[in-house]
């Protein structure tokens, strides 16, 4: 029989193993043999030295066994030490320019660096494996030259962001740019501020001028967490009644109309349970065709119909980081758009959409909300619609 114990010392593992012999005499001493197992328990993610130590009967202590651990996080690091990338201290700040002017650009080197692991001698430093990288506001255009995972990026070594500035967010602007990477400490997330400021619009001419003709009305759904809206009186007065099922009316009103259709697609049985919109024609077209290729039963956007008119906000160049947008000079408001992220999170996808001008509850305006859907880890992806 034996009894085991363990202890942890800087990044070495001793398991403690006294073995006791329990025989009906001696002769069998030296040949019995058997299997024996030890729970460490819960230890932080990391590379160790494991030991096993065993004696006999309280004496004659040696080691039987030596072998490095690697002990992967089910989750984010939360207590790993230092961060790889030490990207933490950086910031961006693009000051302001006018509503259709690109900034920048500005760059952010991504080196990995070693980390201390407590063996002698070390083993090489641990590369890491960039997951994901994104910004949760897309008028931070963001690029990259970075391996995806699961290639790695080696100690070292190093790759760039390239970061533009291109507002469609009225007034003050602000996102964060995410990198989130593995190694053999566990999974990490890294972060960088983004700042700017977007004044006032360009001059430009729209033909026809904008046309306002319906009131759309957002709901909420608590339960999903989901955001909708709707100009068609007859269906707002079933969702009024709770035939759609409980959702509530935000206080959020906004006019909409003009020259485009605007095409509205819904997810089914099969997911995503949720409404897209989209007033781009190529990109309607896009989605009607994937819905007529993929069976019934698989997840797909499925075509509903033209849900109302609008305007569209309008590219004024199409060099690398331009952004469309409405221009306020020429009755153009924006209606902004966000995402909840569903894809990544692995939930449904959902698409709010805000307008810069309409009704709102009291102490808000659409820029305040945009903010705050940001705060709450949603995605601003820019001017879908204008008003």
């Amino acid at each position: 029989m034996s009894r085991i114990s363990h202890e942890l010392e800087g990044r070495l593992i001793r398991v403690r193993q006294d073995v006791v012999y329990v025989g009906p005499d001696e002769s069998m001493k030296q040949t019995s043999e058997g299997q024996v197992t030890h729970d460490l328990g819960q230890i932080p993610a990391g590379t160790w030295q494991l030991e096993w130590h065993q004696t006999v009967s309280g004496a004659n202590e040696t080691i039987v066994a030596a072998m490095p651990l690697t002990v992967v996080s089910n989750g984010f690091c939360t207590s790993c030490a230092g961060a790889r990338l030490a990207i933490e201290t950086t910031s961006l700040a693009f000051d302001g320019f006018p509503l259709g002017v690109k900034a920048g650009p500005q760059t952010i080197t991504l080196a990995p660096q070693g980390v201390p692991t407590g063996i002698s001698p070390p083993p090489p430093p641990p590369p890491v494996a960039l997951e994901r990288i994104w910004v949760n506001n897309l008028d931070f255009v963001t690029t990259h030259d970075c391996p995806a995972s699961p290639a790695t990026l080696a100690v070292g070594s190093a790759c760039t962001l390239t970061v533009y500035y291109n507002g469609t967010l009225h007034g003050p602007n602000t996102g964060t740019l995410f990198v989130r990477y593995s190694d053999v400490l566990g999974r990490h997330m890294a972060s960088v501020p983004l700042s700017g400021r977007t004044l006032g619009a360009r001059s430009i001419n729209f033909i026809p001028p904008p046309v306002t003709p319906d009131t759309a009305i957002e709901y909420y759904a608590p339960t999903l967490d989901h955001y909708f809206f709707t100009s068609a009186p007859a269906e707002q007065q079933l969702v009024d009644a709770g035939v759609a099922g409980d959702w509530r009316r935000t206080g959020v009103t906004f006019p909409v109309g003009g020259p485009t259709d605007v095409c509205r697609f819904y997810g089914d049985r099969s997911g995503p349970s949720s409404h897209f919109y989209t007033g781009n024609a190529a990109e309607c077209a896009q989605l009607r065709a994937l819905d007529a290729a993929t069976p019934l039963g698989k997840p797909a956007w499925r075509y509903e119909g033209i849900a109302l008119k609008a305007e569209v906000p309008t590219a004024v160049d199409t060099q690398p980081g331009s952004r469309t947008y409405c221009v306020k000079e020429n009755g153009r408001a924006p209606i902004y758009r966000l995402y909840n992220d569903g894809f990544d999170k692995g939930i449904d996808s959902n698409h709010r959409h805000v307008p810069s001008r309409g009704t709102f509850p009291a102490g808000e305006t659409g820029e305040v909300i945009v903010r705050e859907m940001m705060d709450a880890g949603w995605i601003y992806e820019g001017n879908a619609l204008c008003n």
